[in-house]
């Protein structure tokens, strides 16, 4: 019988161990983490040294390399600490994971299909330093790496322990990780590609699927990520929000804003409609699409822009509802023709005003004011 075991990995106060639901026989449960305080009735905690890295690497060379501990098990399941397991972890392996064939099983990316693509989305909302990441994505490029083994979503994976491409390709993952971007989503397609492992992507949505819950981290305390800007790009920072919880599926934010003008991008998976429930301060829907009070953005954000005098206190109660796939097509396809619509009136606006200011130009001429007689003339003759 395969020896199986599942283990996690908290650093400094990033997360708190969530006990487990449900303890199966023949499965052990490690959690390895330098935080002495942490506790378990569920968890058999492994305390490690930092090693030199700091908490974010240290975790993550936990969860790419592994332990010494984990030898003995043919067969690993990683979960993020922020993973709550609904259903039995065994069908779990038995569901998407072959033994006979499978290296490393791990659900591809719910709407992102390329390094590349992460990358950018890392970098516009400052999940890391951009120069490193650019760095990262120039060593790519001199590495003839093609990025076209898709991209996964690291939260949860079956490995196959005893595997040596995968110990392989998993010194490769963790250096590339130490040398450059923290974000483990960057690094694991190029390993890979280096070793030539195949990746067997587990068909499951990791934030919406029957066999577990992924939970908010503890160092951000919430479901949603909002992100806060008060520039004139799509560039955001962290909103300063001191106030912030969903109750009864309303999300309940209040901030108070740098600038009289501002816009808040609610982030979530994608397929979500953002009604305002209540708001002390005015919105627009430039942008968007205003569908019953409905504000829908069709990039799997919803954009909020407001308006209020500096430094209010401003409290926004919205609806967060998902919508089917279907729904989600006719909203974007709604919104690719309000957009197609915005953009002809905006372009025959720009003819107009182009024709008009040439027309301006003829009549204030000096040619122009010469020939005035002559044409009057030339009315009379008509005549």
């Amino acid at each position: 019988m395969k020896k199986i075991c599942v283990y996690t990995c908290i650093t400094g106060d990033y997360d708190n161990l969530k006990e487990l639901k449900k303890v199966e026989d023949n499965i052990d449960y490690y959690c390895f983490t330098n935080n002495h305080n942490i506790k378990s009735r569920t968890w058999t905690i492994i305390h490690i040294d930092n090693d030199g890295l700091d908490n974010q690497r240290l975790s993550r060379k936990i969860k790419i390399i592994g332990h010494s501990i984990l030898n003995d098990y043919d067969v690993c399941v990683w979960q993020d600490a922020s993973v709550v397991f609904n259903k039995s972890i065994i069908e779990f392996i038995n569901n998407y994971y072959n033994d006979e064939k499978d290296i490393i099983c791990i659900p591809r990316h719910y709407c992102r299909k390329s390094v590349k693509e992460e990358a950018k989305e890392c970098i516009r909302l400052k999940k890391d330093n951009k120069e490193v990441i650019n760095e990262l994505l120039y060593f790519y490029k001199k590495e003839k790496f093609k990025d076209d083994l898709g991209l996964f979503e690291n939260t949860v994976f079956i490995r196959n322990n005893k595997s040596e491409i995968l110990k392989k390709t998993a010194e490769i993952w963790f250096q590339t990780l130490k040398k450059y971007s923290k974000r483990d989503q960057l690094s694991l397609t190029y390993a890979a590609f280096k070793t030539g492992l195949k990746i067997t992507p587990i068909n499951i949505v990791v934030w919406d699927n029957e066999w577990f819950d992924a939970l908010p981290h503890n160092t951000y305390g919430k479901t949603y990520n909002v992100y806060y800007s008060s520039k004139n790009n799509d560039i955001y920072d962290k909103m300063d929000v001191y106030y912030y919880k969903v109750v009864d599926n309303n999300l309940i934010i209040e901030f108070k804003n740098k600038k009289n003008k501002f816009k808040i991008c609610i982030a979530d998976t994608k397929n979500i409609l953002c009604t305002i429930i209540k708001s002390n301060c005015k919105f627009s829907n430039d942008g968007m699409i205003n569908y019953d009070n409905t504000y829908f953005s069709s990039d799997n954000f919803v954009f909020l822009r407001g308006k209020k005098k500096v430094n209010s206190s401003i409290k926004i109660i919205v609806n967060l509802e998902k919508v089917t796939d279907n729904i989600h097509e006719i909203l974007v396809k709604m919104n690719g023709e309000l957009q197609k619509k915005n953009n002809d009136i905006y372009n025959l606006t720009n003819q107009n005003n182009d024709l008009n200011n040439q027309i301006r130009k003829i009549e204030n001429s000096s040619s122009w004011k010469i020939t005035k007689p002559l044409r009057s003339i030339k009315k009379i003759i008509r005549k």
